[in-house]
Parts: structure tokens; C-alpha cells; sequence
């Protein structure tokens, strides 16, 4: 690119000298935008190795679990640009759904998210849905985000099979606001 961005410059030079009245043209700017790389790591709370999955243990239907503080996530917004992030929730396979209140075979699940664990649950919950739903924004390039997670089981549950619950947490660039 930067060879084709140099000869175009030469040609471009080559054709104002080749002019034979000398003209004001202004000024020329040449902007070179980098592109922004949207990276992030998801590790543990104590940032000892990477996240892998929440073991929340046996819950009674119509009860819910909170992740303890240990158990969170720790976001790091390894990108060159500030960040927001998105979650949705899914139940492969199962006949469990997501929704916004437990319900019979329906589970509704919330992130919390804060700059500091010590105060992880302080902020109100975002409750999951299907969708994309904004979780936390504003995550300054090399900031940190902890996640946890409060876990609402159906009021009645049609199988007695495990039933597996997924959050897929997406970074994307901030929007200009």
C-alpha cells in the first residue's frame, strides 16, 4: 500500500511541476487513518489464566446464584481503541429459553459489570436477553472491566436432563457519541 500510496504522490507531483503557469492549489493534507484493532482477553478474576466457564453447582428450581466475586470475569480491552461491550444469552440444546423472568423452563440471567471487583454487584444488573444488549461502555484502551453474573432457574423445568446455558460477551468499537 505504501508503494502504490508513493507512486500516485510522484505521478501527482510530477503533473503540477509539468504545469506551465504556477498556480496556488492550497494546501494538501494526507491523512494515513490506522485501523482500529478491536482486541480483548478474557481472564480471570485474579488475572492468573484465562476464563473458561462458570461451575454455578446445584441450584433448586425457582432459586438463583450470584457468582462470587472469584468467580468473575476480568475483561481487558487489549485494543487501540476505547470499546463497548455487548452480551447475549442462549441454551443450546436444551429446552430451556432465555427471557427477562424466570418462568417454567425459561431462566433469565443478569451481568454486573465495574471498573473495581471489590464492588462487582454494586451496579444493578443488566438482564440478558437473545439479543445483543449493551453491558458496559466507555472501556478506555488498556482499562480492565470485571463481569459476574446472577443466575435466575426456571419456576418448573419439564426435563431433568443438564441443561447448558452460553454468554457470548462481544467487544465493539465505541460509538461516537
Amino acid at each position: 500500500m505504501k508503494k502504490v500510496l508513493l507512486t500516485v504522490l510522484a505521478v501527482l507531483g510530477f503533473v503540477l511541476a509539468a504545469n506551465a503557469a504556477p498556480q496556488n492549489f492550497g494546501t494538501f493534507n494526507i491523512t494515513v487513518n490506522t485501523p482500529a484493532t478491536i482486541a480483548i482477553a478474557l481472564r480471570n478474576a485474579g488475572d492468573v489464566s484465562d476464563y473458561t466457564a462458570w461451575a454455578a453447582g446445584e441450584v433448586a428450581l425457582g432459586g438463583s446464584t450470584t457468582m462470587a466475586t472469584a468467580q468473575a470475569v476480568l475483561v481487558k480491552n487489549t485494543s487501540n481503541v476505547s470499546i463497548c461491550l455487548t452480551a447475549f444469552a442462549t441454551t443450546p440444546g436444551g429446552i430451556w429459553s432465555v427471557g427477562s423472568t424466570a418462568a417454567t423452563n425459561v431462566i433469565s440471567i443478569g451481568l454486573y459489570q465495574n471498573n473495581a471487583l471489590s464492588s462487582l454487584t454494586t451496579i444493578p444488573a443488566t438482564t440478558l436477553s437473545t439479543s445483543d444488549v449493551t453491558i458496559a461502555s466507555h472501556i478506555a484502551v488498556g482499562a480492565n472491566k470485571y463481569i459476574g453474573a446472577v443466575l435466575n432457574l426456571p419456576t418448573f423445568s419439564s426435563t431433568g436432563n443438564t441443561q447448558v446455558i452460553s454468554v457470548t460477551i462481544t467487544a465493539l468499537i465505541e460509538p461516537a457519541s
